[in-house]
């Protein structure tokens, strides 16, 4: 059983399609209220790690031996100490 369809074009036929005016809604916005710079601002826990970042002097020696122990597998990441860490500067932040 088949069915004929003739309201459609041939296949490989294109139909005349005319050309898309853009549409007011997709036109670019002027925002009277947008700032003139970009702006951040950072969260307490970000502020804290900042800060962190400018104190603490870099052992040369123990990046290197985390290096070598990265390298050769022996490695091995304390995620319970990790989580306590972050937990630490997570309410450490939330006091300000």
């Amino acid at each position: 059983m088949s069915s004929k369809i003739s309201s459609l074009p041939p296949i490989g036929s294109t139909p005349d399609i005319p050309a898309i005016a853009p549409r007011k809604a997709d036109a670019p916005k002027k925002d009277a209220t947008a700032p003139e710079a970009d702006s951040l601002k950072l969260t307490p826990s970000a502020r804290v790690l900042g800060e962190g970042a400018t104190e603490a002097p870099v052992d040369a020696h123990r990046v290197e031996k985390l290096r070598q122990a990265i390298a050769d597998g022996s490695y091995r990441v304390d995620a319970d100490r990790i989580a306590g860490k972050l937990l630490d500067i997570e309410r450490t932040s939330r006091k300000d």
